[in-house]
């Protein structure tokens, strides 16, 4: 097949063989930005990517350089002519106002506003711009940079009274009134920054739907009174709640004494990790954990374990009422993990524990023992960290924990190939030890499994009272010497 000549002096764009099918696949691996440059190429692609849902979606506009700017109001000039949602996001924190043509354009293109975000300092404006009817918003974002003037008041024409389909608001600095705000009554999801206790208070009554809320940093000066107290308690409606303290730990202190915690379904805490010392006082951590009734269930996740929970969910506790409801209590302590000192009140009520990569040094210290521990799971993801910790030369600085009683050891190695590995059941055994200290039960009680792991070897245990056991790896049946005596030990699928 031939190709096409070029015409002196001119110039041929290749990707103008390219069918019009393809250039779309190949715009959707793209980013914004880089669909712009695409756009010059030539005329061809410049109106096929016009066209795209990456193009004619989302728009960004972060400052106002004059040629990012031009480029935000051409690309809302073009959508005035489209009909499709649009998603929109403004970064004007460090300028005093929006421009006009700015806020004109906007609210050409309002009513087909699925995703909107502004960090501005021009209170007004913004306002101004959020009083339209809003019948597609699913998501808003409002950052009110404006911190040196009190946080401006939600009016009930927020949004035109009208947001039918809004999910999910994040706000800074903004004040939730007293009077309705019919915008908000079908709100799912709500983060807030920088929220006043009246605010606060008012939380249920604006959001009676509300799911999921999100306090940042709120602004709770002084010790709540019983009238304020009283008023928190509407709070346990909701179902989740996500506490995040990056200022001020006597803030902390003062919410977390006013909730009604345990009340509250589902907590979750995170501590930041900038300072040398946690933002929130440990008693109240404390306070949150002890929160859940009944009998426990903990997942520790340390530094070594790649799960994407680890990230932020380092210390999961779990325990059921006596009406079967489940609650929950998510820990972030990231690098405070190792020195996260657990009180007896707590290990006493601790029957089942995870560990995700368990390093000895870098898991919490169980203070007390685990004098009811029941089950313990050792999780490991990565073939190079299990066979790193197991090795025998391996020290930990901590030492073994005291475990009364522990029914269940259950070995996880759960490597993305899925194969099967070979351990050591002596080395296995040997870890285990550099942890947990023998319990003292009956051998026919233990119950040993394991899971991506071919067992050989065997393992030396002495319990108090008995003779020296030597079990074999589980491919084999354990023997008891010097005695005949048959002690069986019952592998069982782990769950």
């Amino acid at each position: 097949m031939s190709s096409p000549q070029n015409a002196p002096g001119t110039t041929v764009c290749r990707g103008d063989y390219l069918i019009p099918d393809v250039l779309i696949s190949c715009f959707d691996h793209v980013d914004l930005n880089d669909l712009l440059r695409c756009m010059k190429t030539c005329h061809r692609w410049r109106v096929i990517a016009r066209d795209h849902p990456t193009f004619s979606r989302d728009v960004f506009l972060y400052g106002l350089a004059p040629s990012s700017y031009q480029r935000f109001l051409a690309q809302i000039l073009h959508k005035d002519g489209t009909q499709g949602s649009l998603r929109v996001k403004l970064s004007l924190q460090e300028h005093e106002t929006v421009p006009r043509k700015l806020r004109e354009m906007l609210k050409r293109v309002w009513p087909r506003m699925e995703r909107f975000g502004i960090q501005t300092m021009d209170t007004a404006s913004a306002l101004a711009i959020l009083s339209l009817p809003s019948p597609r918003l699913e998501v808003l974002e409002l950052m009110v940079k404006d911190v040196d003037h009190s946080p401006p008041t939600l009016t009930p024409d927020f949004l035109g009274g009208q947001a039918p389909v809004l999910r999910a608001f994040m706000t800074l600095w903004v004040a939730l009134p007293s009077e309705r705000v019919p915008a908000l009554e079908g709100l799912g999801s709500l983060s807030a920054t920088a929220f006043h206790l009246d605010s606060l208070r008012n939380v249920t009554t604006q959001c009676p739907r509300l799911r999921t809320f999100e306090i940042i940093d709120p602004v709770v000066a002084d010790r709540l009174d019983e009238h304020d107290v009283a008023a928190l308690k509407s709070l346990s409606r909701i179902g989740y709640i996500i506490l995040r303290y990056r200022l001020r730990p006597q803030w902390a202190e003062y919410l977390i004494d006013a909730l009604p915690l345990s009340d509250i379904r589902h907590i979750f805490v995170f501590i930041s990790q900038d300072d040398h010392r946690p933002t929130i006082p440990v008693k109240k951590l404390y306070d949150v954990i002890e929160s859940i009734p009944g009998d426990m269930t903990v997942d520790v996740f340390t530094a070594l374990s790649p799960e994407p929970s680890a990230l932020e969910h380092d210390f999961v506790a779990i325990g059921k009422d006596a009406e079967g409801r489940t609650f929950r209590r998510d820990i972030s302590l990231g690098k405070y993990l190792p020195r996260f000192r657990i009180p007896e009140s707590i290990c006493m009520r601790i029957v089942g524990l995870t560990i995700h990569a368990p390093d000895w040094d870098k898991t919490c210290f169980w203070m007390y023992g685990l004098q009811r521990l029941d089950v313990l799971q050792l999780v490991f993801r990565d073939k190079a960290v299990f066979e790193d910790l197991i090795r025998p030369e391996r020290k930990f600085k901590r030492k073994p924990v005291p475990v009364s009683y522990l029914g269940t050891v259950r070995w996880i190695l759960a490597t993305e190939d899925g194969a099967k590995h070979d351990a050591d059941f002596g080395v296995l055994h040997s870890f285990l030890r550099k942890g947990t200290m023998e319990p003292c039960i009956p051998l026919s009680d233990q119950n040993t499994s394991f899971a991506g792991l071919r067992v050989t070897g065997e393992a030396k245990i002495t319990l108090p009272g008995t003779e020296e056991t030597i079990f074999r790896g589980l491919n084999f049946a354990p023997r008891l010497e010097p005695s005949r005596k048959q002690f069986p030990l019952r592998p069982s699928a782990p769950k």
